[in-house]
């Protein structure tokens, strides 16, 4: 009776590790990987797009492209941009890690019940069910990830243009000035309203 309880715990534990030592398992981790790699590098790229667009925007306005401030801020995108990419890389792989970990707990928690002799008939269907429900978390985990705003400090330059751009602006629009005098025009007190 004992032996036969033992050969069953041994034949479970057995199929509990072909399941979830199965090639196929290291694919699905590989493609968890490639899908978050890919998700983040497709938001890395627009946010490169926009932060280059709007760099350019704002030193075309102050007559600038070409110049030094221009090799400056290109400089400073690409390496934003070669740090997002790290970032984007070590992403994948703890995505893929954390299935892979996942997995692994679910796995010694199925053995662990084989081992106590407790629900040894269902233990594969366990396994499965563990193995999509993981699988299915790694989805959830791959619609939420994120970069980050990484280029958010570039933005700034562009806003303190636009910034500046209304400041002229009023300037221009106002005969009397704003708060502060402006240069060479009438300071003094005006009368006989």
């Amino acid at each position: 009776m004992e032996r036969e309880r033992q050969r069953r715990i041994e034949e479970t534990v057995r199929r509990i590790n072909e399941l979830f030592g199965d090639p196929a398992r290291e694919q699905i981790y590989e493609q968890q990987a490639q899908a978050v790699g890919e998700r983040l590098q497709m938001q890395l790229d627009e946010q490169r797009a926009d932060a280059d667009r709007m760099i350019r925007q704002a030193l075309a306005r102050r007559a600038l492209l070409g110049g030094s401030a221009d090799i400056d801020a290109q400089r400073e995108i690409a390496e934003r941009y070669s740090e997002g990419l790290l970032q984007a890389q070590a992403r994948a792989r703890d995505a893929a890690a954390g299935l892979r970990q996942a997995d692994e707990e679910a796995k010694q928690r199925l053995i662990a019940l084989a081992q106590g002799g407790r629900d040894v008939g269902t233990a594969a269907q366990q396994a499965l069910a563990a193995m999509r429900a993981n699988a299915e978390a790694a989805r959830a985990q791959y619609g939420a990830a994120q970069l980050g705003d990484l280029f958010g400090g570039l933005a700034q330059v562009y806003q303190l243009g636009q910034v500046a751009r209304g400041r002229r602006a009023a300037e221009r629009e106002n005969p009397y000035g704003t708060y502060f005098p402006r240069r060479g025009g009438y300071a003094g007190r005006v009368t006989g309203y």
